[in-house]
């Protein structure tokens, strides 16, 4: 069972620390309604407890390199939580 809390993100197994942004259509371009959750450690649990939704698009080769993230949709079952915290923290 995923926890949202609001610096980080944890299950029975892992813990990951986070920051999270809400985003409006308007600052997306597929125009949907998402919460992005960040991770704040370059070295981070946040794949294994979000295992089909977590994005890293590190190209080392250019030497850029993100912690990775995950972004939820408005049809995600946690989304409502994330919004929550987001609003919350920013």
């Amino acid at each position: 069972m995923i926890k949202l809390l609001k610096h980080a993100v944890k299950n029975n197994d892992f813990k990951a620390k986070v920051h999270y942004s809400a985003g409006t259509p308007e600052s997306r371009n597929d125009g949907r309604f998402a919460v992005t959750i960040y991770a704040k450690e370059m070295i981070n649990d946040l794949n294994k407890i979000f295992t089909f939704e977590y994005m890293n698009k590190t190209d080392s080769m250019t030497d850029h390199f993100e912690k990775g993230k995950v972004v939820l949709f408005d049809c995600h079952p946690l989304y409502n939580k994330a919004l929550k915290i987001a609003t919350l923290t920013n």
